[in-house]
């Protein structure tokens, strides 16, 4: 009898997934990453890192003018990305579980900019998650993309997410140094 093939996804790719989700979405919302890793830490598989943020214009004040808004929203999308990418890729992962720690985070910058209004507040989460939902699907071949350079080098800055992107469009990275040569680049 022939060995049972199992039909359960390869939980490293799954963390790579995520952690592409979260990287594809901020460098299409130009939200600005230090790095993305699949290895792991203490309390987290892999993970993506910001340079500090800065919502509020003094401490203990949250900056609620239309661009500290948008910023929060931009924020929002990019956490929930990780999970939705985890959800396409791998339905029946625990990908409730894994974005706990990122729907946490986005809850609290949503309560900075969510109205009192009850029905509002459905509306606006309702959007932003749509929101994300829609770069998921409109951005996949760039997060399999980069999970795969994840997969292949464990930790990529920016310019790998750039990179793996610019490869799953076929483009080929800009060599500034032979441009500059010629006198293209003012």
């Amino acid at each position: 009898m022939a060995a049972k093939k199992s039909t359960r996804p390869d939980p490293l790719r799954v963390t790579a997934i995520h952690e592409a989700g979260h990287a594809v979405a901020s460098y299409f919302l130009h939200v600005k990453i230090k790095a993305v890793t699949i290895i792991p830490a203490e309390d987290a598989l892999g993970e993506v890192t910001h340079p500090p943020i800065r919502f509020a214009s003094s401490p203990g004040v949250f900056d609620d003018s239309v661009r500290g808004i948008d910023r929060a929203e931009r924020h929002i999308i990019v956490l929930w990305a990780g999970q939705l990418a985890q959800r396409k890729h791998a339905p029946r992962s625990r990908w409730r579980v894994s974005g706990s720690a990122d729907r946490e985070a986005a809850m609290k910058l949503f309560w900075h900019i969510t109205s009192a209004d009850e029905k509002a507040r459905n509306l606006q989460s309702a959007l932003l998650w749509r929101r994300a939902e829609l770069l998921v699907e409109q951005h996949w071949k760039s997060i399999l993309a980069v999970a795969d350079a994840l997969l292949e080098h464990k930790t990529l800055d920016a310019d790998g997410v750039r990179a793996a992107v610019d490869r799953a469009h076929g483009l080929k990275p800009l060599a500034l140094g032979r441009v500059a040569a010629r006198g293209e680049v003012g």
